[in-house]
């Protein structure tokens, strides 16, 4: 297996996980562990990069930044878009950094 094949695998099964990671973000945010919940988006963060997904870096980064500084502002409708976003990238429907500034969703987490 060449190199690029490994690393198109490891994307592949990184994306795969994309579920789990919303399950277990719904269920932070669920039970208000926003210091949790801020953890959890700091990984991804660190995650998407490893693994050559930027575009879940930047949603990540994003989402951290509310925890962080407007805690009170995270509520089931932010949640909701950083959901849908991750599915989209999961599909693929969402493949680089330019399209996730242009997407509505990711201008609304604000």
């Amino acid at each position: 297996m060449s190199m690029d094949e490994l690393l198109k695998k490891l994307k592949q099964e990184y994306l795969e996980q994309i579920p789990e990671k919303i399950k277990e973000i719904q269920h932070l945010f669920d039970n208000n562990k926003i210091t949790e919940l801020r953890n959890s988006f700091h990984k991804l963060k660190g995650s998407g990069k490893t693994y050559g997904v930027a575009p879940i870096s930047i949603i990540s980064e994003r989402m951290e930044k509310i925890c962080s500084e407007s805690p009170d502002k995270v509520n089931q409708e932010i949640i909701d878009l950083y959901k849908a976003i991750l599915e989209d990238i999961k599909d693929q429907i969402i493949t680089s950094e330019e399209e996730t500034f242009k997407d509505p969703r990711f201008r609304a987490l604000q």
